[in-house]
C-alpha cells in the first residue's frame, strides 16, 4: 500500500499492518509466523506499542500545525 505521508507514519503502518496480519493468522490458524500464545502475546503487545506511537506522532503533527503562522 502507497501512503501519501510521513515516512514515520508509513513505518509504524508497516509495522501494524504486520503485526495485526500476522496475529490475523494466528488466531485464523492460517500459518503465522506467530508459534504460540505467548508469542501472540509478544506481538499484541509490539501493536499497541505501534499505535502508542503513531498517536504520539499525530499529536506532534497536531501541535506544529497548531503553532503555524495562519497565511
Amino acid at each position: 500500500m502507497n501512503l501519501g505521508t510521513y515516512d514515520s507514519i508509513k513505518y509504524r503502518f508497516n509495522e501494524i499492518r504486520y503485526s495485526l496480519g500476522e496475529l490475523l493468522k494466528f488466531f485464523r490458524s492460517k500459518g503465522s509466523d506467530i508459534s504460540n500464545r505467548e508469542t501472540a502475546s509478544v506481538f499484541a503487545d509490539a501493536l499497541r506499542g505501534h499505535f502508542s506511537d503513531l498517536m504520539d506522532i499525530a499529536k506532534e503533527i497536531d501541535q506544529d500545525y497548531e503553532s503555524a503562522p495562519s497565511k
